[in-house]
């Protein structure tokens, strides 16, 4: 289980980010929402769109979480 935050600001894409804690992408912490601690990613970025329907996983989260199905 990991620690996700949200990126209070969107990406060049328009996107609010989902992160683990300790993402190279992630926000600095007075620009991100602690969402809490999560078995996945994906049910993470469940509960981030509640907060930014837009949320969208990090890129390099996703690929280096074991817990992700491959895509």
């Amino acid at each position: 289980m990991n620690r996700y935050y949200v990126n209070k600001c969107v990406n060049s894409q328009g996107h609010h980010e989902v992160h683990r804690l300790g993402c190279a992408l992630q926000a600095k912490v007075e620009s991100r929402i602690y969402l809490g601690v999560f078995p996945s990613g994906t049910m993470a970025l469940v509960f981030a769109r509640r907060l930014y329907g837009d949320s969208q996983y990090c890129v390099l989260c996703r690929n280096t979480d074991s817990s992700e199905p491959a895509t």
